[in-house]
């Protein structure tokens, strides 16, 4: 079932040269996404302080394809389709797999190992309880360093933030293949 979205995105002709830059200034790493960009721009002062953060969080420190697991196990979880159809380009070029995409909606954790498992297992206690468990945490101490263990929570935090704009402001998604 196709919805309308609530807020919609700003028309191209709309956007005078203040938006217009801010929008523009976006990376979007070969991924479309004027969509919710152009929503996002309707309130510019949060945009220009979004943006900062979003980036630093999206090119960070953190191994992409860990991190495309991250957004595809939010975006699967939130049941966020724009994220999971954004993200998912973006995993095959970090390398994640078919058989990746089937594990990552599942809710069992046999198809992962390592880092990998404590990432996912991290997201998810994340997702239902809004903390980590002490055992997950060990697990995930085993593959970061204190830094890297902030920015772990803080993507996971932020990926669920962008899932919650996406659906609650049903933005729509450009390219549907």
């Amino acid at each position: 079932m196709m919805t309308t979205a609530r807020i919609p995105p700003m028309e191209v002709a709309e956007l005078d040269d203040d938006a217009r830059a801010l929008v523009g200034s976006v990376d979007t790493s070969g991924v479309e996404g004027g969509g919710v960009l152009r929503t996002l721009v309707r309130h510019r002062e949060l945009f220009r302080q979004f943006v900062p953060y979003a980036s630093l969080l999206l090119h960070g420190n953190i191994d992409p394809r860990v991190r495309e697991l991250i957004a595809l196990r939010i975006a699967d979880r939130c049941d966020s389709q724009y994220e999971w159809a954004k993200h998912q380009a973006l995993a095959i070029a970090a390398g994640l797999t078919d058989d990746d995409f089937e594990a990552i909606r599942t809710s069992g954790y046999s198809h992962w190992t390592g880092e990998m498992e404590a990432v996912v297992r991290a997201v998810d206690e994340l997702h239902d309880n809004a903390t980590v468990t002490d055992e997950t945490w060990e697990l995930l101490s085993a593959h970061y360093d204190q830094q890297d263990l902030i920015e772990v929570v803080f993507l996971v935090g932020h990926l669920h933030l962008v899932a919650y704009l996406l659906n609650a402001f049903r933005v729509q998604i450009e390219d549907p293949s």
